[in-house]
C-alpha cells in the first residue's frame, strides 16, 4: 500500500519532471517575488515601523497566494498520476477554487501552529526574563518538556491534516469538509501515513542530495566566504526539486485507499 504509492509517485515524477520543475519555479517565484516587495519596502523605509508593517502585509499576501497555488499543484499531481499534466492546470485550478484553498490553508495553519505556540509561549515568556529564568531552573525544564510535547502534537496534527488539499481536489470538497475528511482518513490509516512520510523523507533526500551538493560546490566557488548561506540556499533548491515527489505520493496514497476507507466508514454506521 505505502510502497505502491511511493512507486507510482516516482514514475509520475520522472514522467513529468520538466513540467513539475517549471511549476515549482513559477510557484516559488510568485511567492518569493511578493515577499521580496515587502523586503524592498522595509529596506527603503530603513526598517521603520511602517517598513515592518509593509513587510508583514506582503508576507501575508504571499502566504494567501500560496494556498490556491498549492491546490492547483495537487491537481497537477492527480493528472500526472494518470499520465501527463501541464502548468496551466495549476493556475486554472487555483483560479477556480481560490476561496476554498485559502480557507483550507488558514484552518490547517491554525490547527498545526496554535497548539504548538500555546505550549511554547510559557517557555518564551520565562526565557525573556534572565533573572526569573536563573532562579527557576526546575520550572525551565518543565516548560522545555511542554514545548517538546507541543512539537510532537504539532507533528501529529500536521500528519492528520496533510491530505486536506488532496481531499478538496480529488473529492471536490469545501474547506471544512476537506480538513475533516483528511483528519478521518489519516487517523484511520495513521501507521501507514507515518510509514509513508518516513519512506518519502528517504526518497526526497536521495533525490535532493545530488543537486544539493552540485549547487553548494558552485556557490562555494562563487561565494567562498558565505558557507552557511550557501548551505541554506543549496538545501532549499534541493528540497524544491524533490517537492513534487511528496505531493505525488500523498495524492497517490489517498486515491488508492479512499475507496476502502469509505467502505470501512460505511460499515461502522
Amino acid at each position: 500500500m505505502v510502497m505502491e504509492a511511493a512507486r507510482e509517485a516516482w514514475h509520475a515524477y520522472k514522467r513529468n519532471f520538466r513540467t513539475f520543475m517549471a511549476a515549482v519555479i513559477l510557484l516559488m517565484g510568485i511567492i518569493y517575488g511578493i515577499m521580496g516587495i515587502g523586503f524592498a519596502f522595509m529596506y527603503f523605509l530603513n526598517a521603520s515601523v511602517l517598513g515592518m508593517a509593509m513587510l508583514m502585509v506582503f508576507c501575508a499576501i504571499a502566504v494567501a497566494f500560496s494556498f490556491p497555488l498549492s491546490g492547483g499543484f495537487i491537481k497537477m499531481c492527480v493528472e500526472a498520476l494518470k499520465k501527463t499534466t501541464g502548468v496551466r492546470t495549476m493556475f486554472s485550478t487555483a483560479k477556480e477554487g481560490w476561496k476554498k484553498f485559502i480557507g483550507i490553508g488558514l484552518i490547517v495553519m491554525a490547527l498545526v501552529m496554535v497548539p504548538y505556540l500555546l505550549f511554547l509561549a510559557p517557555l518564551m515568556a520565562l526565557s525573556s526574563d534572565p533573572l526569573l529564568g536563573a532562579q527557576s531552573i526546575g520550572l525551565m525544564f518543565i516548560l522545555i518538556a511542554l514545548a517538546m510535547m507541543g512539537y510532537v502534537i504539532m507533528l501529529v496534527a500536521a500528519l492528520l491534516v496533510s491530505f486536506s488539499f488532496t481531499t478538496a481536489v480529488v473529492d471536490n470538497l469545501k474547506a471544512v469538509a476537506a480538513v475533516k475528511r483528511s483528519y478521518s482518513f489519516a487517523r484511520a490509516n495513521f501507521l501507514s501515513v507515518i510509514a509513508l512520510f518516513v519512506i518519502l523523507s528517504m526518497m526526497m533526500f536521495a533525490v535532493a542530495l545530488a543537486p544539493l551538493l552540485v549547487i553548494f560546490m558552485i556557490l562555494q566557488l562563487l561565494l567562498p566566504s558565505l558557507t552557511f548561506f550557501n548551505i541554506y540556499i543549496a538545501m532549499i533548491i534541493g528540497m524544491l526539486i524533490a517537492m513534487p515527489l511528496e505531493h505525488l505520493a500523498i495524492t497517490s496514497f489517498y486515491m488508492s485507499n479512499k475507496k476502502s476507507f469509505d467502505v470501512r466508514k460505511a460499515k461502522r454506521r
